[in-house]
């Protein structure tokens, strides 16, 4: 029997009732990235788990890189079980890095996933960057360069140590020679300067205020430095001697990450870079990150890449060419294939989620009682038995989402009959009960009323209040990719947009910054003239940067019919002399055909959004509910229709800059009905 309501505090019912009205436990089935919360069953694709971390330790143990492929179909528990990797990790046992949603241009994807890998290890700071990961590293360098004379020494012993051990690894790794060994001055000046930040006076010597570790950190994210600040971090000199310098091309860009591995190894840990959702890159994209990853994992000691996936879309890259029969030999050594799970493991998710959610409640000895009683409470295990318990093919996603529905039907049923018949009653199973064959069979299309609606909610959900990411340089790849993407979706969605093509600019030479990132060719009707629009992106905080790029323009400037330059609010445009001189030219030359847009923060998320709802489908990942526990997938195409029939792309601000077309009352009507509130 379960126990009487009476056995709780009326305080403690309220907190009971309230959350259990208004949370859903059940309600994400989906990971983003690792976090440390969340619950979590070890049990589950244990084995999975148990290949991974026994490739992580075999790469440090025979200094080698390793690449192993993750894959298994929508749903399957791909990004929880790299969440659990993470987890793992964050215990000291290794240096991890979770790398999502990569959206550079092919060219520049290097650069971009270096970025990305120093971000994490400074975990996004602009300063500070003592006890960092990073700083971890360059340290566990240092305790094995002056092994066995451990103990506290001067900074001159420590730089003589330090290049020593730089030194001996041409004759440990023959991989690591050359251009590699800059990496390791400046990861050292880095930590230097990182500590007497910490640290200062220790050594006797002025205040430090920083400036060389942010220099280090903008070096080697992969953005430019001047000639004085190259100097200070004891870099060559660029050709010609006053030019930025800069990690010039995919060769040295590796010879960084190679140094990352290395380093991690001196902290017996190894290195782990694992790379979720790649079969959301486009075709170009996911064929240039297997070439560099090839790369990176013949020559880096201690590595271990982890690529997950759907194994459809893999599969089929790997047979149309895609990714190269060489690269697929590296990522895909050793191959990690999720399976469904049964009934026993299906219920220890679904009491997971149902143990964190009581959890702030665990001392009410009335709920206690009740959860004792009926593990499985409120859903029940009556709930249990008939949904999932003798099921042996079961994704996780369908388990989280029978749940979900179940978990509504109990909110009804606590609005309608109180909380003394909610916690004293039998879950009500008509109300919650939803077949699971229901959920797998049906194959309806959803309607375009019913797609609209929920991509509504979709990218409202996405484009949820955040806190603006800290200001940090060399992000232009990437929001320049998204706008791309997203101006395609408009080409795709008709002519109602007059896009007729997108093209993004080759860099000349090969690996160089292009000139700008692409061109959006105009065209509203078939009679009309063609408009040739320019698009830069510069999303640096960095003056020196910026006034790269700009020279870089101003040497020779496009042949458009108008030019946008796009930069971020929460960033700005840091402009010195130069680059102010530099801006300067080029509006003089485009005059009233230049525009510069400064994109905030919520319009950032809302393009995200458009961009990921279509690439979750076009990945089988989008699943649209017909009725309550009833869905299908949708395709990237029904998605982008949605964008074009609800004027979604005109709900942005840069976008409308970009198409030259004015905001439209639809809009206005979908900015109330999402929070993504756009201008």
């Amino acid at each position: 029997m379960a126990p009487d309501v009476d056995t709780f505090a009326e305080t403690d019912l309220n907190g009971v009732f309230e959350r259990a009205l208004n949370v859903n436990p059940f309600l994400d089935n989906r990971v983003n990235g690792p976090s440390k919360d969340g619950a979590d069953v070890e049990g589950i694709h244990q084995a999975a788990f148990e290949q991974l971390t026994g490739l992580a330790t075999e790469a440090l143990a025979t200094k080698r890189g390793i690449g192993a492929m993750l894959w298994g179909e929508a749903g399957v528990g791909k990004s929880h079980l790299l969440a659990r990797l993470a987890r793992w990790s964050a215990a000291d046992r290794a240096t991890f890095v979770y790398l999502h949603n990569l959206q550079a241009a092919p060219d520049q994807l290097p650069r971009s996933l270096l970025r990305a890998v120093v971000a994490a290890l400074t975990r996004g700071r602009a300063s500070g960057y003592y006890g960092t990961p990073l700083s971890k590293l360059v340290h566990a360098g240092l305790i094995e360069a002056i092994r066995p004379n451990l103990g506290r020494h001067p900074w001159d012993y420590l730089q003589r140590a330090w290049n020593a051990f730089v030194d001996r690894l041409p004759d440990e790794h023959p991989g690591q020679a050359g251009a590699d060994r800059h990496a390791y001055e400046v990861l050292f000046r880095f930590y230097y300067s990182a500590y007497r930040v910490r640290n200062p006076y220790a050594d006797g010597s002025r205040r430090e205020d920083g400036a060389v570790a942010r220099q280090a950190v903008q070096w080697l994210s992969g953005a430019a430095l001047e000639p004085d600040e190259a100097r200070s971090l004891g870099l060559p000199p660029a050709v010609p001697r006053d030019e930025p310098v800069a990690l010039a091309d995919a060769e040295q860009i590796k010879h960084v990450l190679v140094a990352l591995a290395r380093l991690a190894a001196a902290g017996r840990q190894p290195f782990v870079l694992a790379f979720d959702q790649v079969d959301n890159l486009d075709t170009d994209q996911a064929s240039a990150l297997a070439r560099f990853l090839e790369a990176v994992i013949d020559a880096a000691p201690n590595l271990l890449v982890v690529t997950a996936g759907v194994r459809a879309t893999l599969f089929h890259w790997r047979q149309t060419g895609v990714i190269q029969h060489s690269s697929w030999d590296r990522l895909a050594q050793f191959e990690v294939a999720l399976q469904r799970v049964n009934g026993t493991e299906a219920g220890a998710l679904v009491r997971a989620r149902l143990e964190d959610f009581f959890r702030p409640y665990e001392a009410l000895g009335g709920l206690r009682q009740r959860r004792q009683h009926d593990e499985y409470f409120p859903l029940g295990r009556s709930w249990y038995a008939r949904q999932l318990r003798d099921k042996t093919d079961l994704r996780p996603r369908d388990v989280i989402s029978l749940a979900r529905e179940a978990w509504r039907g109990e909110q009804e049923r606590l609005r309608s009959a109180g909380v003394g018949a909610w916690l004293n009653d039998e879950p009500a199973i008509a109300v919650a009960a939803t077949e699971l064959s229901a959920i797998i069979e049906d194959d309806r299309e959803p309607s375009p009323e019913v797609l609209d609606r929920v991509l509504d909610d979709r990218i409202a959900q996405l484009c949820m209040p955040q806190s603006p990411p800290a200001p940090q340089s060399g992000d232009d790849d990437d929001l320049a990719e998204l706008l791309r993407t997203v101006l395609v979706q408009c080409r795709d969605a008709g002519h109602r947009y007059g896009v007729t093509d997108v093209e993004r600019v080759r860099p000349v030479p090969q690996n160089a910054r292009p000139l700008y990132d692409f061109s959006v060719v105009l065209r509203p009707t078939p009679d009309a003239r063609p408009t040739r629009v320019g698009v830069l992106v510069i999303a640096a905080t960095h003056a020196t940067t910026v006034a790269t790029a700009l020279r870089h323009l101003t040497e020779e400037l496009p042949l458009v019919d108008r030019f946008v330059l796009v930069t971020l609010e929460w960033i700005g445009l840091p402009l010195g002399a130069a680059g102010k001189s530099y801006l300067s030219m080029i509006q003089s030359h485009f005059g009233d055909r230049f525009q510069d847009v400064e994109l905030s923060h919520k319009e950032y998320l809302y393009l995200d959004a458009l961009r990921e709802t279509a690439k979750q489908a076009r990945s089988n990942d989008l699943e649209i509910e017909i009725a309550p526990g009833k869905g299908n997938y949708v395709g990237e195409d029904a998605v982008i229709a949605s964008h074009h029939r609800r004027d979604r792309y005109r709900g942005s601000r840069v976008l409308r800059r970009l198409l030259g077309t004015p905001a439209v009352p639809e809009v206005e009507t979908l900015a109330a009905i999402s929070s993504a509130g756009q201008p």
